[in-house]
């Protein structure tokens, strides 16, 4: 993970006047075909709809190289560090990342083990407006609604 983190900062030393940074914020989901999870006390919960997400971007017109936190869907702080592609269309942009993230040891949330990170698919779409970005993402069963600004 320090490694990631590093890789992160070197990237944004070479900065120009096509990269540029944004700020991730909000983070409210819904669970698709699952409405909650059994506890490691066995007790039934729902999961968390409301993450408490901040993150940084470093990128330009194509790429971008994320870390964030978020309280997570079993409500455990959690880390992401994540590498995307950015597709533009008239109104809107498709990101397609990966990487990994932090909090889902030991738990069924989790597609990609990697030891005691967790691989990272998403997929998901952002509305090209003006200052405020809305961002729908889909990560496993998640559909996660965030916020995107550019400075």
């Amino acid at each position: 993970m320090k490694y990631l983190l590093i890789a992160l900062l070197l990237m944004t030393t070479t900065a120009n006047a096509e990269n540029y940074f944004t700020a991730v914020v909000g983070g409210v989901s819904t669970h698709v075909g699952h409405e909650g999870f059994e506890d490691f006390d066995g007790e039934w919960k729902r999961f968390n709809s409301k993450h408490n997400l901040f993150g940084v971007e470093y990128r330009n017109a194509e790429y971008g190289f994320g870390v964030s936190t978020f309280k997570n869907s079993y409500f455990d702080r959690s880390y992401l560090v994540t590498a995307s592609n950015y597709y533009k269309y008239d109104y809107f942009e498709v990101i397609a990342s990966v990487g990994a993230v932090t909090g889902y040891e030991n738990r069924d949330g989790c597609m990609l083990p990697m030891g005691s990170l967790c691989g990272v698919l998403s997929l998901g779409i952002e509305l090209d407006t003006p200052y405020i970005k809305p961002r729908v993402t889909l990560y496993g069963n998640a559909i996660v609604l965030s916020a995107t600004i550019r400075f």
